[in-house]
C-alpha cells in the first residue's frame, strides 16, 4: 500500500471520529501478512478460552459479520460493560478486485476511496449498535 492510499484509508476513519463511543475505540490497519498473523493469534486464544470453559457469550476477539469476515477482527474487554476496545483491519479491504480472465483469479487492481469510507461507516455501525445493544440488557 502506498503511502497516499495509507493516508486515504485513514482519513475515512477519522471521519467516522464524531461519534464518542467510536473515539475510544482503536484503529489498526494491517497489511496482509500483520492481519494474518494477528488472525491466527485472535483464533487460537478463541480456541483456548473455549477448551478452558472461560469464554462465555463474549470471546476476547470476534470476525466481522459478513462480506467483511475476512478484513476486520473486533477485539473486546470485558468488565462491568464489555465493549470493543480495538478493530483490525486488513489493508485487502480497501481494494477493489477484479477477476483476471487469462488465470480465473482475482487481483487487487487499486485503492478504493468509496468503499474505505463505507467500511469505516460499517465498523462505526458495528462498534455503536455493539455498545447500545450491551447497554440495553443492564438493568
Amino acid at each position: 500500500m502506498s503511502q497516499s492510499d495509507c493516508t486515504k484509508a485513514t482519513a475515512s476513519f477519522e471521519i467516522e471520529r464524531d461519534n464518542k463511543i467510536f473515539n475510544d475505540v482503536e484503529i489498526l490497519i494491517a497489511d496482509e501478512r500483520s492481519f494474518r498473523e494477528e488472525n491466527s493469534r485472535a483464533a487460537l486464544k478463541r480456541t483456548q478460552d473455549f477448551l478452558k470453559q472461560k469464554t462465555g457469550l463474549i470471546g476476547p476477539t470476534a470476525i466481522a459479520p459478513g462480506e467483511e469476515q475476512d478484513t476486520v477482527l473486533f477485539f473486546f474487554e470485558k468488565g462491568q460493560v464489555p465493549h470493543i476496545t480495538r478493530v483490525v483491519v486488513s489493508l485487502a479491504a480497501f481494494y477493489k478486485l477484479s477477476l483476471d480472465a487469462k488465470s480465473n483469479r482475482t487481483k487487487e487492481t487499486h485503492f478504493d476511496s468509496a468503499s474505505a469510507y463505507i467500511l469505516a461507516s460499517k465498523i462505526n455501525g458495528y462498534v455503536t449498535g455493539w455498545f447500545m445493544g450491551v447497554m440495553a440488557t443492564i438493568p
